[in-house]
């Protein structure tokens, strides 16, 4: 009399359980994606209060709510690479314009230069953290 050969365990134990890793997408540790996580914080931190003071000078009461929905927002955002990456550059590009004086009317030329490579910066940093990224 002939068995069948007996089966393996591995069978028993659920997909979601074994010690392959998952298809998804994985993570880089990247030191763009470092540098592009850290350049981030400071947005996420004043996004409540821009939002709750945009909120406060339609109405007292719409300072909490316009707080916390400028942190969903910005959390939002942020959750990916590449909105993360285009939110710094706008912002700390903005920042930059305005630290060159970029209001001088007699001649903005050399704040606009500035604010164009702290953005081109920002996204190349931004290509180099989803490089990383992709499955």
């Amino acid at each position: 009399m002939h068995l069948p050969p007996i089966p393996s365990p591995d069978r028993l134990i659920p997909r979601r359980f074994s010690r392959t890793p998952a298809a998804g997408p994985r993570r880089s540790n990247s030191a763009a994606e470092g540098l592009l996580t850290l350049a981030s914080f400071p947005i996420v931190l004043g996004s409540p209060l821009v939002a709750g003071a945009l909120g406060a000078a339609i109405s007292g009461w719409l300072a909490i709510p316009a707080g916390f929905i400028g942190l969903g927002l910005a959390l939002a955002i942020v959750e990916s690479t590449t909105g993360c990456g285009v939110l710094v550059g706008l912002v700390y590009s903005g920042i930059a314009f305005l630290a060159m004086d970029g209001t001088d009317l007699a001649d903005p030329t050399p704040a606009w230069i500035g604010a164009s490579l702290v953005f081109v910066g920002c996204l190349w940093l931004t290509y180099s953290a989803s490089k990383g990224t992709r499955s």
